[in-house]
C-alpha cells in the first residue's frame, strides 16, 4: 500500500469518528475547571458578562498566556479532583467563571498534597492557590483576592470531650492540623504551648482524633463535615470555634503569588462583577445529590446509541471494502507502532532515570560517594563537596579516599575488612578529615558494586554527618551524670531528713511521756512527804500527851523511821529531778554500766560486761538505771561476788541481761518490787527504773530463779538499739 493510500484511509476513519462523537456530545464541550459549557458561569444558562480591563491589564494577560493554579487535591467541597481526574469544587467553578470574565487562561497542576502546592508558589512555579484562608501568617510570598466565603474554623474532638472549648484549653495537649494549612501556621506561631501533630491531609487528621492518637483537629467546618460523613466517623463532634481577633482574617479567598499584584487586581475586578445569580448557580452545583435532578438526558442517550450503531456500520463497510489491505496495514502499523513506542518508552525511561539520579545527587542531604577498586574517588555528591570543605569536585575526584577523607587511615582498613566479611557495613562510625584539617564525626553505610562484566568495580555508599548527634550524645551523658549525682544527693538528703524527722518524732513522744511521768512523780513525792509530815506530827502529839517512858521511846523510833522515809523521798527527788528535761539520745551501754560502777563502793564484787559497741536510744538517766540495779545487789545480795551484763538478739528486738550470783528474788516479789505501793515502804529505785526505761518503749522484768541469783531482762525495741564498729554481736 502507498503512503497516499494510508493517508486517505486515515482521513476517512478520523472523519467518521469525529462525526460520531459530535453526535454523542450533542455539540457540547465541557471545560476542566467546572464542567460548564462555554459562555456560562457554571452548570446554569446565565450568560457571562466580561469585565472591562485597562490597557495595562490586557497587556499583562497577553504577556502571561497561561496562569497556573495548584489546587488542594483533598479539600472538598471547595476543591478536589473527581473520579475522572477533573479539577472540581466551589473554587474550581469560581476560577472558571473568573477566567470567562477576564479572558485569563487558567490551567491546573495536580500535586500530591497541599504542602507541595505551597512550596511551588513559594518557588514561583505556580501563580494561584485555589482556596486559601486570608491570614498575616503567609506574608512575604502570598497575596489574597477579595474573600469569596468565610467558613467557620472549628475544633473537632471525640464525643466524650464535653463542653465548648477554645484553643487555650488545649495547652500541653496535641492538636492535629494539615501541613501547610493556615490552621497549622496559626497553631505553630500563636500557640506555642500546644503540641502540633503534622498531618498530610484532612482525612488522616480526623481519623487520628477518632482513634485517640491526638486530642483534637483544627480546620474549617465544611471540609471536616464532608470527611466525617464520608468516613463514618460518628464519634466526633464540634467542640469549639476559633474566632480571629481581626474579622478580616481567616476568610477563604484565592491566593496570588506576591510578585504578581496585577493578577490579583484583575481577579478582584472580576470578583466584584460576580452577580448574585452566578453565586447561586455555583452554590446550587454543590448541594446534596438527592436534591438535584438526574444528570442524564434521554436525548443524549439516544444520540449515543445512534452514533454507536452508525460507527459500527461504517466500520463494517470499511472491513468489507478491503479486508486484505486492512490486515496488511494493521500488521505493519502495529509493528512500527510497537517499535516506536518501545523506543520512546526506553528513551523516556533513560531520561527519567538520568533526571532522577541527577536530582537525587544534587538534592541529597547525606553524602553519596563511589570509588574504584583502588579506593580513588570517582563520584562525590555536591553535599559531600560542601561537607568536606572543598569548592569543586575537581579538587577531590581522583584522590584516594583513604588519604583524603579518613582522619585515621587505619579506620579505612577496618571498613574494608568489614565489607569483605559481611558484604556491607551499616551505620559504621568513623572520624573524617576536612580540607582544612579539622575532624568531624560521620557514619557510613557502604557496599561493593559490580562492573557491567560482573567484576568488582569498587565501593559506593552514603556518608552522614553525625557530629551534632555525637555532641548531643555527649551532652546527654553529661546531663545524665549530673542528674544521677543530683538524684543521689536528693536521696541522701531525703534519707537524712527522714531519719531526723523520725528521731525528732521519737524524742518528742519520749519527752511528752517523760514530762507526764515527772509531773506524776512530783505529785506523789509531794503527797508522800505531806503524809510523812502528817504522821510525824501525830507521833509528836502522842509523845506530848504520854507519860509512859516505853511509849515515848516507841514514838521516837517511829518518828525516826518517818524521818528516814522523808530523807529517802528527798534523795529520790534529787536523783530524778531532771527526768524529761532533755530528749532521749543514743548512749553507750557499756560506758553507762561502768560509770555506774564507779559511783559505788563494790570492790568486793567482780563486774563483767559483754556489751561493747552496743548503743541504745534511752532517757539520759540510763546511768541511774544501772546505779539502782547495782545498789540493789549491794543492799539485798550481800553475799554476791559477781555482776554480769550481756545481751542477745530476739525477734522483738534485743534483750539486755543484768544478773548477779546472790540469793535472787522470791517468786511472789518479782513484779511487786517494781510497783509504786511496794516501793513506798521499801526502795523506790526499781519503780522509777521501770518508769525511766518506759519513756523510749523499753521494758524490764525480773526472771531469775530464786536461790541462783537475780536476773533482770531489759527488752529494747528493734529501732531502739544499734551496734557500732567497736564491738557488737
Amino acid at each position: 500500500m502507498t503512503a497516499a493510500g494510508i493517508s486517505q484511509r486515515t482521513i476517512l476513519i478520523t472523519a467518521v469518528i469525529i462525526l460520531s462523537f459530535a453526535a454523542l456530545a450533542g455539540g457540547a464541550y465541557y471545560f476542566l475547571a467546572a464542567g460548564a459549557p462555554p459562555g456560562t458561569g457554571g452548570p446554569g444558562t446565565t450568560p457571562v458578562t466580561p469585565v472591562t480591563l485597562s490597557p495595562d491589564e490586557q497587556r499583562w494577560i497577553a504577556q502571561h498566556p497561561v496562569v497556573v493554579v495548584c489546587p488542594d487535591p483533598n479539600y472538598p467541597p471547595f476543591e478536589f479532583y473527581d473520579q475522572t481526574g477533573n479539577y472540581s469544587g466551589i473554587s474550581a467553578d469560581y476560577l472558571h467563571l473568573l477566567a470567562q470574565k477576564t479572558g485569563l487562561n487558567i490551567t491546573d497542576t495536580r500535586q500530591d498534597n497541599w504542602s507541595v502546592c505551597v512550596s511551588m508558589i513559594q518557588a514561583n512555579q505556580s501563580d494561584l492557590l485555589g482556596a486559601v484562608y486570608t491570614s498575616d501568617l503567609r506574608t512575604g510570598y502570598l497575596n489574597y483576592t477579595l474573600p469569596l466565603y468565610q467558613p467557620p474554623l472549628v475544633i473537632i474532638t471525640t464525643r466524650n470531650v464535653t463542653g465548648m472549648l477554645s484553643l487555650d484549653d488545649f495547652k500541653g495537649m496535641t492538636v492535629a492540623a494539615v501541613n501547610g494549612y493556615t490552621s497549622y501556621d496559626l497553631l505553630k506561631e500563636k500557640y506555642p504551648g500546644i503540641e502540633v501533630r503534622t498531618e498530610p491531609d484532612i482525612r488522616t487528621g480526623l481519623l487520628d482524633v477518632s482513634l485517640g492518637r491526638t486530642d483534637a483537629y483544627l480546620g474549617d467546618l465544611p471540609t471536616a463535615s464532608w470527611y466525617i460523613e464520608q468516613g463514618g466517623l460518628s464519634n466526633l463532634r464540634v467542640a469549639g470555634e476559633y474566632v480571629p481577633p481581626d474579622p478580616t482574617q481567616f476568610q477563604l479567598a484565592i491566593g496570588v503569588r506576591a510578585n504578581e499584584p496585577e493578577l490579583r487586581d484583575i481577579l478582584n475586578k472580576a470578583i466584584l462583577a460576580i452577580t448574585p445569580e452566578e453565586r447561586t448557580q455555583i452554590a446550587n452545583r454543590w448541594i446534596p445529590q438527592e436534591f438535584q435532578t438526574s444528570p442524564f438526558d434521554t436525548r443524549i442517550i439516544w444520540a449515543i446509541i445512534s452514533g454507536v450503531v452508525l460507527l459500527f456500520v461504517i466500520i463494517g463497510i470499511i472491513i468489507l471494502w478491503n479486508n486484505t489491505l486492512r490486515h496488511a496495514v494493521a500488521q505493519k502499523t502495529r509493528e512500527l507502532s510497537e517499535e516506536l513506542s518501545e523506543r520512546r518508552r526506553t528513551q523516556e525511561l533513560l531520561r527519567e532515570s538520568e533526571r532522577t539520579y541527577r536530582s537525587i545527587l544534587e538534592d541529597i542531604q547525606d553524602v553519596f560517594y563511589r570509588t574504584d577498586p583502588d579506593g580513588n574517588l570517582v563520584m562525590l555528591s555536591p553535599s559531600g563537596i560542601k561537607l568536606f570543605g572543598y569548592t569543586s569536585a575537581d579538587e577531590i575526584l581522583g584522590k584516594n579516599i583513604r588519604d583524603t577523607l579518613y582522619a585515621d587511615p587505619g579506620e579505612r582498613e577496618s571498613v574494608l575488612a568489614a565489607i569483605r566479611k559481611n558484604g556491607s557495613v551499616q551505620d559504621y562510625d568513623i572520624m573524617a578529615k576536612r580540607k582544612d584539617g579539622s575532624v568531624i564525626a560521620v557514619s557510613t553505610t557502604s557496599h561493593t558494586y559490580p562492573a557491567p562484566d560482573g567484576t568488582l568495580a569498587g565501593i559506593e555508599g552514603i556518608i552522614r554527618d553525625i557530629s551534632q548527634r555525637k555532641g548531643f550524645e555527649q551532652e546527654l551523658v553529661r546531663k545524665n551524670e549530673e542528674l544521677s549525682g543530683a538524684r543521689e544527693q536528693l536521696l541522701s538528703a531525703q534519707a537524712e531528713l527522714k531519719e531526723n524527722f523520725n528521731r525528732l518524732k521519737k524524742n518528742q513522744a519520749a519527752l511528752d511521756l517523760a514530762r507526764k511521768k515527772l509531773n506524776f512523780f512530783n505529785t506523789i513525792t509531794f503527797q508522800n512527804i505531806q503524809n510523812a509530815i502528817f504522821t510525824l506530827s501525830g507521833y509528836l502529839e502522842l509523845e506530848k500527851e504520854s507519860t509512859d517512858a516505853e511509849k515515848i521511846l516507841e514514838y521516837h523510833e517511829k518518828q525516826h523511821r518517818v524521818i528516814q522515809t522523808i530523807l529517802r523521798i528527798l534523795r529520790f527527788a534529787d536523783n530524778y529531778k531532771n527526768l524529761g528535761l532533755t530528749p532521749p539520745r543514743w548512749q553507750d551501754v557499756n560506758q553507762s554500766f561502768l560509770f555506774a560502777v564507779s559511783h559505788l563502793d563494790i570492790k568486793r564484787i567482780s563486774c563483767v560486761s559483754e556489751v561493747r559497741g552496743l548503743e541504745v536510744f534511752a532517757d539520759p538517766l540510763l546511768e541511774e538505771v544501772f546505779v539502782t540495779l547495782e545498789e540493789n545487789v549491794i543492799q539485798h545480795a550481800k553475799e554476791a561476788t559477781e555482776i554480769h551484763l550481756s545481751c542477745r538478739v530476739v525477734p522483738d528486738g534485743l534483750v539486755l541481761i543484768f544478773s548477779d550470783n546472790g540469793p535472787g528474788v522470791p517468786g511472789d516479789l518479782k513484779e511487786k518490787i517494781f510497783e509504786k505501793g511496794y516501793a513506798e515502804y521499801h526502795d523506790m529505785g526499781l519503780f522509777f527504773t521501770r518508769e525511766i526505761l518506759s519513756i523510749t518503749g523499753i521494758t524490764i522484768h525480773e526472771t531469775g530463779e530464786y536461790g541462783k541469783g537475780a536476773r533482770f531482762e531489759i527488752l529494747i525495741p528493734k529501732d531502739g538499739y544499734r551496734f557500732t564498729g567497736t564491738g557488737g554481736q
